[in-house]
């Protein structure tokens, strides 16, 4: 029984995750299978031995993807008391380890591969590629093709993904065979470079015959250096704001998915900015106020910027080497300003905070008891869905599916990850916006003017109230 549930809750993390069950037997057996070659060949041309391991990996991975759907349906449908007998010999021949039955065998097919058999597999791959007559038909697609090869070690099945093209033109209209191409598209933001490759597919318009240029994705890579992480000051900084009690929960926000990323930097202070009552400060104090802030606004802008038209990070702050305080680079003031982040609009901020503090402490014990779920409807707040009809709750659902995430994902992050780690501690609601456009943001003209947004942590629920 243990077995089946540990397997059933491995293949939720699966689906979670997005990937599908060839593809994670195929990541598995990969990563094993690297790790080995790795280890057995140190200063080996690793590049080589990815492109090979990954066609080997899924050739594995195809193989035992039957056994692996059976062993599937057994957890799923394991434990109903009439059949328990039958269902308990079925479970006991799923095996303790998931992963070790996924690579068994692995270890003894990479001992028996050298630079020069892995070489003569890549060389045959490729002279198969050509061997099919495809840059013939598709005659601008082969220098990026082989520029492609050059620079990824992610294999492709390019006669596979032509060959769905090809069935698609009925669909989405016939491609202009002459001018299909790979692209690729760099972007780099804070220590983050993500490399994107596109299979560019211009297609005749079925309506009216124009040209539209489609794409499909073939790979992305993200690679991270140092600057993609916060240093021991900066995480130092970031908890010296909050009281002890809370230091935790914010440590924990700043090590989310294990490293202290930059990113993670920007959830723990929206965490800190939404719930004033954690931070270190005496709000009835003025001098303390005023030396608090020089510190908070100093860590707010530190990591602040924006995508230029590159595609590229640019910060718009550096250190002052005098104070050790970070301050908005004169170029970039009129930035900064568009940001929000220009010391006025932030010393407004941070005295707004200092106000709902005082409010806070005069009228409950905790934020947890400030913002429930019986509070938010006294105020006047209702679950979004109410008094939509059937055609606006199915576009307000695909708004929730799509794009709803990637706009409040950094609110949301922070407060679930808080909620699930102390309920009885911190706060059940979320504040997503205080003045949000449903209509500009997302097309939604049902909703008419700006609303004040909380999610509820614990059901996934939206409330809303009219500015």
């Amino acid at each position: 029984m243990k077995r089946a549930e540990a397997l059933r809750l491995q293949d939720a993390k699966r689906l979670e995750s997005g990937v599908s069950r060839l593809d994670y037997l195929t990541d598995n057996i990969y990563t094993k299978m690297m790790t080995q070659y790795e280890t057995d060949n140190p200063l080996a041309d690793f590049g080589i031995a990815r492109k090979s391991f990954r066609v080997e990996a899924e050739k594995i991975a195809k193989q035992r993807l039957p056994s692996y759907e059976t062993m599937m349906d057994t957890a799923n449908n394991f434990g109903s008391f009439e059949d328990f007998e039958e269902d308990y010999a079925k479970a006991s021949g799923i095996p303790r380890s998931i992963f070790g039955w996924m690579t068994s065998g692995v270890k003894n097919i990479v001992k028996g591969e050298t630079e020069e058999s892995l070489e003569y597999k890549a060389k045959k791959q490729k002279d198969a590629l050509y061997g099919t007559g495809l840059f013939d038909k598709f005659t601008n697609l082969e220098k990026s093709y082989a520029e492609y090869d050059q620079t990824s070690s992610v294999p492709l099945d390019l006669v596979g993904i032509l060959k769905q093209a090809e069935d698609d033109n009925l669909i989405k209209g016939k491609m202009i065979e002459s001018q299909v191409q790979i692209s690729t598209t760099k972007q780099f933001s804070r220590g983050t470079e993500t490399t994107t490759n596109h299979l560019i597919i211009p297609r005749y318009n079925i309506e009216d015959g124009s040209i539209d240029m489609t794409s499909k994705v073939i790979s992305k890579i993200v690679s991270q250096d140092k600057d993609a992480y916060l240093d021991a000051d900066a995480i130092t900084k970031i908890t010296d704001q909050v009281k002890d009690e809370y230091k935790g929960n914010v440590i924990k926000l700043l090590y989310t998915k294990g490293d202290p990323y930059i990113e993670n930097a920007d959830t723990a202070l929206v965490y800190i900015n939404s719930n004033p009552q954690i931070l270190a400060i005496n709000w009835n104090d003025q001098k303390n106020i005023g030396e608090a802030f020089e510190n908070w606004y100093s860590i707010q802008i530190k990591h602040a910027g924006f995508i230029n038209d590159d595609g590229e990070f640019q910060s718009i702050s550096e250190k002052n080497l005098a104070t050790g305080e970070w301050e908005i680079m004169d170029d970039y003031r009129p930035k900064a300003t568009e940001l929000g982040l220009d010391e006025v609009t932030a010393f407004e901020q941070f005295s707004k905070m200092g106000g709902n503090y005082q409010l806070l402490n005069k009228n409950y014990n905790s934020l947890s008891d400030a913002i429930t779920f019986d509070k938010l409807q006294k105020d006047g707040y209702i679950d979004i869905t109410t008094n939509l009809t059937k055609e606006q709750k199915t576009e307000y659902n695909a708004v929730l599916q799509g794009d709803w995430y990637d706009v409040f994902k950094i609110q949301i992050d922070a407060g679930k990850t808080l909620y699930e780690a102390d309920p009885k501690k911190n706060p059940r609601m979320t504040l997503l916006s205080d003045s949000f456009d449903f209509s500009k943001a997302f097309g939604l003209d049902f909703f008419d003017g700006n609303y004040s947004i909380y999610r509820d942590n614990e059901t996934d629920n939206i409330f809303v109230k009219p500015k």
